[in-house]
């Protein structure tokens, strides 16, 4: 996590790099919402704001690998692309004792960045101080930090006066340093998850091939019985009154042992042929199920030993990164990575079982922000399985207004509880995706609690009426669309949800 001395550090030996020079245009990168802003002519050409994450929050200058189908493309990047395109960059400052940093532009704009770690945040202001656009809706305390509300800083202890650092003498050259040092950092990262990653698969694996290994022994120990299954069935055939039933044992004496008296358990259901019928088939099929076994267990036992050496050398790769770069250390914990691939567990290697495909829903299953399920019919006839079949009647139901066609969409609450304000507007931004108002921005939705929605006999499918409902008027936000697609559960893809 960057430090406020840091941060103040970084800002004195960018401001006169980049202050008074124009934006060319500015990015925001999916998933992470990490900022970017691209200046035009001259080094260095852009500028990043990472928040959100405690060990990458940061402002750096840095080469910019993304493509196009890394950024986000409506919402915020297009509010932050509308009020500061061709903007001019004023002032670049950190805000003494603090993980804060304000960019003010030409038109009386402003960016503030909050680099705090896991409540990182960054907010596009105008004028006035309020706020216009922000990476993510700030919770607890702050929760009132929405577009259109005066930006108010979070509360900080009281500051204490530390010495700035001393700036440095060649600027460029300590910008290439910071990238260095951000990148080596990044490869870190990275590398201490992929440990944890395999060192996770493969402990796994091992003890599952622990399991196997146990239990083909068990296998083994009862293919033994083979012979001696064998022999009952023969000595069975050797009793007169083949067809007498009821018996739960017989003594017979054992030609193979000596004339011995042998004790065998029966079926009292069958008779003598019938039961030495059986016990020659299970002799045959415990004979057969040797091999196979055999073979299993040599295979289980080549791959644990594999196993455990890829384990040994992980450890081996932890124990020697002292001194040794991250990069280096990452390279070859990647062809590590490559050896224990087919080893691993993946998708082509389940059961048939559980390859096999789930029955079909008749919705979507999104997530809320609030973790609240949201369900979306796919269709017509789904529509109304979803209305009337699933939905439960404390359950909030929505649809798109405007007359227009559209999914039923249902959001799952529990026995007397509101649904939170976010998880309304997550519920009500799908109604209007999967709906035919698609794109119209703002649009009506309609909502009410599902025990007021009626399907009269003989409508059409996906045709309801609503006895009482409230409407909301939506605004469309790209950023929430795209975390709530992302949480599509599998098994409710497909389908064109209208209806």
């Amino acid at each position: 996590m960057v430090h406020a001395r840091e941060l103040d550090l970084h800002c004195r030996v960018l401001a006169p790099l980049l202050v008074g020079r124009r934006l060319r245009n500015l990015g925001v990168q999916g998933g992470s919402l990490d900022l970017w802003l691209f200046f035009e002519g001259g080094e260095p050409g852009n500028l990043r704001v990472v928040v959100g994450d405690p060990s990458r929050a940061r402002l750096l200058s840095e080469p910019c690998t993304l493509h196009k189908e890394d950024w986000i493309q409506g919402g915020v990047a297009r509010t932050l692309n509308q009020e500061l395109e061709k903007a001019t960059l004023e002032s670049l400052k950190a805000i003494p004792g603090e993980r804060r940093v304000l960019l003010g532009f030409d038109g009386r704009k402003s960016l503030v960045c909050e680099l705090f770690g896991p409540r990182g945040n960054w907010f596009l202001l105008d004028e006035e101080d309020r706020i216009l656009a922000s990476a993510f809706r700030p919770r607890g305390g702050r929760a009132d930090l929405v577009p259109g509300a005066l930006y108010s800083p979070p509360s900080v202890p009281a500051l204490v006066e530390t010495e700035a650092l001393p700036l440095p003498e060649d600027p460029q050259s300590w910008l290439r340093a910071q990238q260095e040092r951000a990148q080596a950092l990044e490869e870190e990262r990275v590398y201490r998850r992929l440990v944890q990653v395999l060192r996770t698969g493969l402990e796994r694996e091992r003890r599952a091939l622990q399991k196997r290994i146990e239990g083909l022994g068990k296998r083994r120990d009862a293919e033994q019985g083979a012979d001696l299954l064998q022999r009952e069935a023969e000595l069975l055939l050797a009793q007169k009154d083949q067809h007498r039933r009821g018996l739960r044992e017989i003594e017979v004496q054992d030609w193979y042992d000596q004339g011995k008296p042998r004790t065998i358990l029966l079926d009292p259901k069958h008779d003598l042929g019938a039961n030495a019928k059986k016990k020659f088939a299970r002799a045959k099929s415990l004979r057969e199920g040797r091999e196979r076994t055999k073979a299993e267990m040599k295979q289980s036992e080549v791959k644990l030993d594999e196993v455990t050496r890829l384990l040994s050398e992980l450890r081996a790769n932890e124990e020697n990164a002292e001194g040794s770069p991250a990069a280096t250390r990452l390279a070859n914990l990647r062809k590590l990575q490559e050896r224990a691939a087919p080893l691993l567990p993946g998708r082509s290697q389940k059961s048939k079982k559980s390859a096999a495909p789930s029955p079909r829903l008749p919705y979507r299953l999104f997530r809320s922000r609030d973790g609240l399920d949201i369900l979306v019919g796919r269709g017509r006839r789904d529509n109304d399985k979803l209305s009337k079949g699933i939905a439960r009647g404390r359950d909030l139901w929505l649809h798109i207004g405007g007359g227009y066609a559209g999914s039923h969409v249902v959001l799952r609450l529990q026995k007397d509880q509101a649904p939170p304000s976010e998880s309304l507007l997550d519920a009500a931004t799908l109604a209007v995706h999967f709906s035919k108002a698609r794109g119209k921005d703002p649009a009506e939705v309609l909502y009410t609690k599902a025990s007021q929605v009626r399907k009269r006999k003989g409508a059409p499918p996906g045709l309801v009426e609503v006895l009482r409902h409230k409407t909301l008027l939506l605004r469309f936000e790209e950023d929430r669309l795209q975390r709530l697609l992302a949480t599509l559960a599998e098994e409710g893809r497909g389908g064109s949800g209208k209806g």
